[in-house]
């Protein structure tokens, strides 16, 4: 939920918001009631998708995946078997400014073939797409 408090399944609705599913490799254990993540990750798990709905014409959120207990890193799994990877530690806005270009420059015929898209360095995007697609 908005607090990061672990709930049953995924796509738990809310009061006016339906959560995405969010998991986390943790080295403690996680339990129904119990804080699992920050509120501020939570805030930014939430960001995400919205930005995703609103500007992301390439497949749609299947999950996320919070990579630690550290919480600085976050993978964004899409339902058409891609992989964003982001970084809690830089700009999310930045970083979904630079996937968007990312996403223009890759152009619309070779978005089925991407794997990943790693923007975790500052300034940087990494994208693996399957050449033998070609």
């Amino acid at each position: 939920d908005e607090e990061g408090v672990v709930v049953a399944g995924g796509g738990v609705a809310g009061e006016d918001i339906v959560y995405p599913s969010v998991y986390v490799a943790s080295s403690g254990d996680l339990k129904l009631g119990v804080q699992a993540l920050p509120k501020e990750v939570v805030q930014d798990v939430l960001l995400l998708e919205k930005t995703f709905k609103a500007y992301w014409a390439f497949g749609t959120i299947e999950y996320f995946y919070i990579t630690s207990d550290l919480f600085d890193e976050i993978v964004i799994h899409m339902s058409n078997g891609y992989q964003i990877y982001l970084s809690l530690e830089h700009s999310l806005q930045k970083q979904m400014n630079d996937l968007l270009l990312t996403e223009e420059e890759i152009g619309e015929g070779k978005m089925s073939t991407l794997k990943y898209i790693d923007l975790r360095i500052e300034n940087r995007a990494y994208v693996c797409c399957d050449l033998e697609d070609n």
